[in-house]
């Protein structure tokens, strides 16, 4: 099913099955035209080496005419029917989980047959949606983003654990989003867990049973919404949702998970020594994603931590949270000497794509089904 619909603004919204494309008309073509000779939408998805084409019959749209729906094109033939940004569709290696799409328009002499645009990305973010926004799209997956504000050695600033999973958060959206997946990323929680800290000045601190009743407030409002899936993102260690999640789980119909961004992709094979908190993982990424708040290294403390005399306690057979303050005199956990940005944009690029999948995934996952 196929539907083109006119926004607020200068561009359209092209409807195809329950996907949502966000089409500009900068040069006002389709304002005078494609209500009238559109016959059908020529979608191309990049996947890496391969386009994957299809051609959908647009029937009627508008006041058009019925188009008749009996073109046939496979990757081999795409290349003839446009070009994107003065580059044809197909001519050359793709870069990875692009969508264009094509307007396959009825010959008339004046104009070229197909007319094609590279989509402007899909707001993900909720923050910056209005309410037409979310009521004329279906929103399968909601990700909520859940940091904490607090110190980070000498060097790095309170927001780093909000930052962090905003961050990662709406990046792996975004890639999940061109390839078709309905998510919604929700306003960032910027308070976790800090009952070890709270003698770190405005280390803000929420209680893990604060966290249960927010969290439980707003799985409400989610289901109310008629959103059939919720991912929580972790940003900072001392949050730990899983136990809040079986019990909720029992108590709505919306599906539940959970994970810890830094668990994704594979800390060891890109840092040196990734460290625990503000280290060289934390501090890479930050350097990549905001090096103005980041301070020279040489100012940060080394992270050395002491550990628990009980030997139990220090291998971690068993586990008791830590005094903060006994372990470490800088406040970091991990030595950022090390740190660039380019190993934190290279492990955050491990870390959204690996979610961008599992969104994908979940996406298209029926929560009833869900075992083999």
């Amino acid at each position: 099913r196929i539907a083109v619909r006119k926004t607020a603004g200068d561009d359209y919204q092209v409807h195809i099955a329950h996907r949502t494309f966000l089409v500009p008309d900068e040069s006002g073509f389709l304002a005078e035209h494609v209500l009238c000779h559109v016959i059908g939408i020529m979608v191309t998805v990049r996947t890496g080496e391969y386009d994957h084409t299809e051609f959908h019959a647009a029937g009627k749209l508008g006041g058009g005419r019925k188009g008749s729906g009996n073109i046939r094109l496979d990757r081999r033939q795409s290349n003839r029917f446009g070009v994107c940004g003065g580059k044809p569709i197909n001519n050359s290696r793709p870069e990875s989980r692009d969508v264009y799409i094509a307007l396959v328009i009825r010959s008339i002499p004046s104009l070229s047959p197909v007319y094609c645009i590279r989509l402007r990305p899909m707001e993900i973010r909720l923050t910056h949606l209005t309410w037409p926004d979310i009521t004329s799209r279906e929103i399968q997956i909601a990700i909520l983003p859940w940091g904490a504000t607090e110190a980070h050695n000498r060097h790095l600033p309170h927001a780093t654990d909000t930052w962090q999973v905003q961050a990662v958060a709406e990046q792996a959206a975004s890639k999940a989003a061109k390839q078709g997946a309905r998510v919604v990323v929700l306003p960032t929680v910027p308070f976790g867990v800090h009952t070890q800290q709270r003698d770190l000045p405005l280390t803000l601190n929420l209680n893990p049973s604060t966290q249960m009743l927010v969290l439980s407030d707003l799985i409400r409002s989610i289901e109310d919404a008629g959103v059939a899936k919720l991912l929580i993102i972790n940003g900072h260690g001392a949050n730990g949702f899983r136990q809040m999640l079986r019990e909720l789980q029992a108590e709505t119909s919306v599906f539940l998970c959970t994970t810890n961004w830094w668990t994704l992709g594979d800390a060891n094979a890109v840092f040196d020594d990734p460290g625990d908190h503000a280290g060289e993982l934390e501090t890479s990424v930050m350097q990549h994603m905001h090096p103005d708040t980041v301070r020279p290294l040489e100012e940060a403390g080394p992270g050395k931590a002491r550990t628990f005399k009980i030997t139990a306690l220090r291998t971690k057979r068993v586990w008791a949270p830590r005094q903060w303050t006994s372990v470490t005199d800088d406040t970091g956990v991990g030595d950022p000497s090390r740190s660039t940005p380019e190993k934190g944009a290279e492990f955050l690029e491990q870390v959204t794509d690996e979610l961008a999948d599992f969104l994908v995934e979940l996406d298209a996952a029926d929560p009833s089904d869900l075992y083999s």
